[in-house]
């Protein structure tokens, strides 16, 4: 577990955020963030990838209803972003093939956005460039889980810290990494709105928080044992969990501003290839989740934020 002054860090951060002041300009030493991951870090990849196919408006060409945590990041410090992260991303492909959308389009995992999308880009002169100042961000929000259910917490952070050697062997310079605790796969609207009230629901729910608890704590050994094993090699945990859990709270809901925490803002269907939507709310501004599993972009602003603040921290000793 991480310790109580981290969380009260992250709380302090986001009060101050939402609370009108302006973020200050960064001090750390990076320059450019290359992300690797699912729709929670998405800015645009899955939609180019289908031709614009999915995911469609009232969403922002995203999976959500406007920019994602790492384009507010580098809007603020000014660090240069290359995103291969995919909407619908399992951490490998080749183990549990992510599907998204409703024509289930296979989505290229952590694994595969390495080696076939970002490792392709590398020539001499790019390679030279990857030094200290660049930082590696790996976040993988659980669809390893959602997309087989027998899936095991300690085989997905095996094979997180997998990617992570792939990029140390191919770059022996790459010594930053971000990566990022479960947000609680139990509290999604999927499983906790209002109308989630059936002894199935509530049994699925309780099983998700545990399956959440279980990877986290398992993710942050394995992060803690790498760096020891790894002299020189830095990997920052940043724990979403306890932002999320403090998000949901009166004090949370206040600090952000919004007003709904179970359900989400958006309602579809799938048939025939398409998404339908049945409700499109007026106030998304409002909502912690756009639809059953994603966060509105006024919450990406916050865990931008949170990052933010979390980094200077995590540098500053």
């Amino acid at each position: 577990m991480l310790s109580l002054y981290k969380s009260l860090f992250l709380v302090a951060a986001l009060c101050t955020v939402t609370g009108g002041s302006p973020i200050p300009s960064s001090s750390l030493h990076f320059k450019r963030i290359v992300v690797f991951g699912d729709s929670y870090s998405d800015n645009g990849n899955f939609y180019s990838m289908t031709e614009g196919g999915y995911p469609k408006p009232p969403y922002a060409k995203r999976f959500s209803n406007g920019p994602v945590w790492n384009e507010y990041l580098v809007n603020v410090t000014g660090w240069e972003l290359e995103n291969y992260a995919f909407g619908g991303a399992t951490t490998d492909n080749s183990v549990i093939n992510g599907l998204t959308g409703p024509r289930n389009v296979s989505a290229p995992g952590i694994a595969q956005q390495i080696a076939n999308k970002y490792f392709p880009t590398l020539t001499d002169a790019k390679l030279a460039t990857i030094d200290s100042s660049t930082l590696f961000v790996l976040w993988a929000n659980g669809n390893d889980f959602s997309d087989d259910n027998f899936a095991l917490a300690n085989q997905v952070v095996d094979r997180l810290t997998a990617s992570i050697d792939s990029i140390r062997n191919r770059i022996p310079t790459a010594k930053h990494f971000l990566t990022f605790a479960l947000s609680g796969l139990g509290d999604i609207p999927l499983l906790a709105g209002k109308n989630q009230t059936s002894i199935t629901a509530s049994a699925v729910r309780t099983y998700a928080k545990a399956l959440s608890g279980e990877f986290n704590f398992l993710y942050r050994v394995a992060v803690e044992k790498y760096q020891v094993e790894h002299e020189g090699v830095k990997i920052s945990l940043f724990p979403t969990d306890q932002l999320f859990e403090y998000l949901v709270t009166p004090e949370g809901m206040q600090a952000a501003k919004i007003t709904e925490v179970r359900d989400g803002c958006v309602d579809y269907y799938y048939k025939d290839g398409e998404a339908y939507f049945t409700r499109i709310c007026d106030n998304p501004q409002d909502y912690l989740y756009f639809d059953n599993y994603h966060p509105t972009t006024t919450i990406h602003s916050h865990i931008s934020a949170a990052v933010l603040s979390f980094l200077e921290h995590e540098y500053s000793t």
